[in-house]
């Protein structure tokens, strides 16, 4: 095999890398009853993050931490966050005061600042910005549709019924109607949102029904990186498959930009001028 032909299959394995919605957004000026719904914040959301607890001065799940204990876990730049208690409790209704509450900076409760000097005990999530959601991320799933139960579109069926296409722990995940609108957890009732299981919204918890739903998630930068590589091993085997099974000339004719000499070996009366025949008659030459 030539330098040429491996160097094309390094870069045709490269190119066949895997590509890999309002939510609360609160910053330092608002309280939580004047938070907003922002429908320009659509992003990919984090798992759930439990740092600290509230013994001791309080519970602080402040960004800066968070990055150092999960790197590459969250991005370094949230568009949105949101915290609730560890039994799923949202933030705005324990009557805790926060010291902090904004994507910038992330979550602190100060257990001075409570009346009955205790802060429950939160976890917090982000939402992440495309640029970050995008470095490695997978195609859009569907897998079921809300006939019956709901729509199930589940970490573990979706690893079962697509190998190899998508990471077993992904670190974010993205939700919208096939359609193409985006949907995130705050606005909708949906039983579980989450990176680490997936995506489920049940028929009997809505005013009407769940419409039909797709998934994609952000996985870690190494799963990419070792798709990289095994498409690399499986182009390389193709390659050489196919320079066994038809020899060293077609191999030069797919990746050469050199062209043959002309050939004109049939007439029109009644032939059809195919490449086998071209192969069978002067295959020294093609």
């Amino acid at each position: 095999m030539s330098s040429k032909v491996f160097a094309t299959s390094v870069v045709l394995a490269t190119s066949t890398l895997i590509s890999l919605s309002t939510q609360i957004f609160v910053n330092s000026s608002q309280t939580l009853d004047q938070a907003i719904f922002r429908p320009g914040t659509a992003g990919c959301i984090t798992k759930w993050f439990d740092l600290d607890d509230p013994n001791g001065n309080g519970d602080y799940e402040l960004l800066a931490d968070l990055l150092n204990t999960y790197p590459g876990e969250i991005c370094p730049n949230p568009i949105a966050i949101e915290a609730q208690t560890t039994s799923g409790q949202p933030a705005s209704q324990t009557g805790n005061i926060f010291q902090v509450y904004n994507p910038t900076s992330g979550f602190a409760c100060v257990n001075a600042n409570q009346v009955r000097r205790k802060c429950a005990d939160y976890k917090v999530r982000f939402t992440c910005p495309e640029e970050w959601c995008s470095r490695c991320r997978t195609r859009w799933f569907d897998q079921d549709d809300p006939s019956r139960l709901g729509d199930i579109e589940m970490l573990p069926l979706i690893l079962i019924r697509y190998p190899l296409q998508i990471c077993p722990k992904p670190i974010a995940i993205e939700v919208a109607t096939v359609g193409g609108t985006t949907v995130l957890p705050t606005e909708n009732n949906f039983l579980v949102y989450d990176p680490t299981q997936g995506f489920a919204c049940v028929n009997a918890q809505q005013i009407r029904r769940c419409q039909d739903y797709k998934v994609r998630f952000t996985c870690p930068m190494r799963f990419c990186r070792r798709s990289m590589y095994l498409h690399s091993i499986y182009l390389f085997i193709y390659i050489i498959y196919t320079y066994t099974l038809f020899g060293v000339s077609v191999i030069s004719i797919l990746f050469s930009s050199e062209c043959t000499r002309w050939f004109d070996y049939d007439n029109p009366d009644g032939g059809v001028f195919l490449l086998n025949g071209l192969f069978s008659t002067i295959d020294t030459v093609i």
